[in-house]
Formats: C-alpha cells, structure tokens, sequence
C-alpha cells in the first residue's frame, strides 16, 4: 500500500513529514513525500494576520486530500484552523515536542543581557505578548520565513534575537 503524505516544503515540515513516512514504513507501508506550495509560503513578506492567518498554510494541502492528490496531510497542529473543511478529519498525532519557546541571540545572557529597547523578532501575537510581559522595555517586530531553519536568517535589530519554539530548534 502507498500513502501519499501532503505537507508544505518548508525544511521543518519535511523534518516532521520524514517523521510520519518513517513511522509509516516501519508499519510496512510505502510512503511518498509530496510537496505542497501554499498561500502562506507564496506570501513570505505579507503578515499573516493580514491576509487570513495561519490557514493560510494548509488550504492547498486541503484541497489537495479533497481531490485525492495525496492521502494524508502532515502539518503542526498549533497552525491548524479551529474549523476543518467538512469532509477532513485530524486523524492520527505524532508524539508532543517540546512545547517550550527559545530566546535566541548574539550574545549569551538570555532576558537580563537585553538593553532596554532591544527588538526581539517573532510574528506569534503569544511570543510578543510573553515577551512585552517580561520585559515591556524591549521591542518587537514580526518576522517571517524560516526562522532557525535558515542559514541567513538573521533576527532583527542591532540585539539580533528572536524568539522561535523549542521543536523548531530540536528538529533541525
């Protein structure tokens, strides 16, 4: 049997999807690994709450399952929409990663070594809600793209930090 496995191409999501395919093959199924462009990627410069939120990362997969093109849809569930299309289920859940967040820098210190102004980058409303409750003295500005998955992305500001979820940086 051959499961088509639909995810983004983001090196995270193929990260996960490898995860899910191998899973699967231990099982004994054949898995392939289809890559899907979406909205969200194709609008890496625009905020997503602009432009419909993180839905914006799996109406292709979506629509995808809904014609039959891949079979199964690998995706984060924190980015997943409250409300799914009628015919799709959530399914199956791999086990939990770390649910923590990472500071990461240029300078070693953590919260205490930031001068007061100090921009951190993050594009989650939660992130920049922790961070301005911590710290209110800091800055935030959103980010986008493949944060700790990129060799240049660099966090913004003269600090350089940024606030990325523990899975990101365990996964790649």
């Amino acid at each position: 049997m051959k499961i088509r496995l639909g995810t983004r191409g983001s090196r995270l999501a193929v990260i996960q999807s490898e995860s899910v395919a191998a899973a699967l093959r231990a099982r004994g199924a054949e898995v392939e690994i289809v890559v899907i462009r979406t909205t969200g990627d194709r609008l890496a410069q625009v905020s997503l709450a602009d432009f419909g939120g993180k839905a914006l990362f799996v109406k292709e997969i979506e629509e995808a399952l809904l014609a039959g093109q891949v079979d199964v849809g690998v995706h984060s569930l924190k980015d997943m929409p409250s409300e799914l299309p009628h015919a799709l289920i959530l399914g199956a859940f791999p086990p939990r990663e770390d649910p923590g967040d990472v500071l990461l820098g240029r300078r070693d210190g953590g919260w205490n070594a930031l001068p007061a102004g100090a921009v951190v980058g993050t594009s989650s409303p939660r992130r920049r809600a922790m961070v301005l409750t911590h710290r209110p003295d800091l800055r935030t500005e959103p980010i986008r793209g493949n944060r700790g998955s990129s060799g240049n992305w660099k966090p913004p500001g003269k600090e350089g930090v940024g606030r990325v979820d523990t899975a990101l940086m365990r996964r790649v």
